[in-house]
């Protein structure tokens, strides 16, 4: 099927179905909408009409859905890291059959993700068979400096959640 842009109802449908097959979230699908609706604009295409009632019905139905399979899954839901959690990372590293080096290097990124409440994608990877130094943090990202005595850490996030603008932030 042809979705080239502009965009109509029914290629609108067509995009919702394929990418609901595609296993996403009502919240994405949603995010791409409105991603696409900017390329419109962007291309001065004038702003497209991509959310009829029938397409906020089914993203409404689709969040639903989430909703459900959420609750009914077995599958265990991403818990937050505390310090308990950190301290069975500790552990588990102690017993792990890594070198000294990788131990190191596991903590270090642990504690700088918790202490600076970071996601994990905000400074590594997102898959470990891709590096894209414009997003993964790197070492010139990582500054020692000092805010009276207190010796701290300043980070510089490429990649943040709330980033619409592709500005860096620093994260002390």
């Amino acid at each position: 099927v042809d979705i080239s842009l502009p965009l109509d109802a029914e290629k609108v449908l067509v995009y919702l179905n394929w990418q609901n097959n595609r296993g996403l979230s009502g919240d994405t699908i949603a995010s791409y909408l409105s991603g696409l609706r900017m390329c419109h604009i962007a291309l001065g295409l004038g702003e497209p009409y991509l959310r009829s009632p029938i397409v906020n019905q089914l993203l409404q139905g689709k969040k639903h859905v989430d909703v459900w399979e959420k609750r009914a899954s077995k599958k265990p839901s991403r818990l937050p890291v505390t310090p308990a959690v950190m301290t069975l990372i500790r552990a588990a590293l102690r017993e792990a059959d890594m070198s000294r080096e990788q131990k190191a290097l596991i903590w270090t990124v642990s504690t700088i993700l918790y202490a600076g409440l970071f996601r994990i994608h905000e400074i590594l990877a997102r898959t470990s068979r891709t590096f894209d130094p414009d997003f993964c943090l790197l070492g010139r990202d990582i500054i020692l400096t000092a805010s009276g005595n207190v010796p701290a850490l300043q980070v510089r996030i490429k990649g943040e959640k709330k980033d619409r603008v592709g500005v860096h932030s620093l994260v002390d």
